[in-house]
């Protein structure tokens, strides 16, 4: 994952962590969170009056993108096809059986240069690819769904959240900003907001109150799990929005993976994809960056870092 680092977050028995992050310099830094500040001890009140007492524990997590349909050969035949058809006067026997036949390269070398330089992009809704993203805040789902064209099924806060008990943990997934890993005053803050809210969740949901009205006061942070599927225009429209430094971190950082992963799949769709400023030039006006990427995302895919990213990690 281009943000993520590999073991963003390591384990300790005692329910410790020790996170590891990018200093503002770019120099990896690594910071222990102690179990004090991340177990909840909860004492409260079930429905029938009984004085019960549960345990919650606060689970930072990192994010990841599977790419669950993606683009195969026999997509890119399809693309093929369609495009050949708004050129071709054949017969419906002649055309299919061409895109049935016609070498990889061929195909390619048609689709690059009628359909994505003259940005013809209406044959890439034949062809579509499905991702489970996990590990993200709601605070970046949210965003997604701006994006009407794309399909979503994401997990529900009201059906899926564990119960106290005295004999088991709970543990509650939360998502850190890279801001916060590397500012020791930031991450005590944000830590002690993350424990109060979800205390008063569990207490009052333990207490009787409906799912659906506790989990009011759950954060933005709160982990969260969704199903992404969309035609190849959607990714075509949405990954240069949110590859942009101005996007939300998480945004950004999900939607550079799920480049990655269509470009392996697909590279003569989105070989030349990239924010604004890796092709024609910065669009956020008095909002700029100022550091232009001048070149589409695949050219950074084999590095472990990126221009924007001084501007993610430990920076404002």
């Amino acid at each position: 994952m281009r943000k993520e680092l590999p073991q963003t977050y390591i384990y300790n028995q005692d329910h410790s962590v020790v996170v590891r992050a990018r200093s503002q310099q770019g120099e990896m830094t690594e910071r222990k969170i102690g179990a004090e500040d991340l177990i909840l001890d909860l004492n409260y009140t079930d429905q029938q009056g009984t004085p019960k007492k549960g345990r919650v524990v606060l689970k930072p997590v990192a994010a990841q993108v599977s790419g669950l349909d993606l683009p195969s050969e026999e997509d890119l035949r399809i693309l093929y096809m369609a495009a050949a058809n708004c050129y071709s006067g054949v017969s419906d026997e002649e055309l299919l059986g061409k895109a049935a036949s016609v070498p990889e390269e061929e195909a390619e070398s048609f689709l690059r240069r009628n359909i994505i330089a003259t940005g013809h992009y209406s044959v890439l809704e034949h062809a579509k690819a499905t991702f489970l993203v996990s590990g993200v805040s709601r605070a970046c789902t949210h965003q997604l769904v701006r994006h009407r064209l794309a399909s979503f099924s994401q997990q529900s806060q009201r059906y899926v959240s564990p119960n106290l008990s005295e004999e088991e943990e709970v543990a509650f997934p939360f998502i850190i900003p890279p801001e916060f890993r590397v500012d020791e005053r930031f991450l005590s803050q944000y830590l002690s907001g993350i424990g109060r809210a979800v205390s008063g969740y569990y207490s009052l949901k333990e207490g009787g109150a409906f799912p659906e009205d506790a989990r009011m006061l759950l954060p933005n942070a709160a982990a969260s799990r969704i199903a992404i599927s969309g035609n190849l225009r959607v990714w075509m429209e949405l990954i240069p929005k949110r590859t942009c430094a101005r996007a939300q971190w998480e945004v950004d950082m999900m939607a550079t993976e799920i480049a990655r992963q269509l470009w392996q799949a697909i590279p003569v769709v989105f070989e030349k994809i990239g924010p604004p400023c890796s092709r024609s030039g910065c669009d956020q006006g008095k909002r700029s960056c100022g550091v232009a990427l001048k070149q589409p995302l695949s050219a950074f895919f084999d590095q472990e870092k990126y221009p924007h990213d001084r501007l993610i990690f430990g920076m404002r």
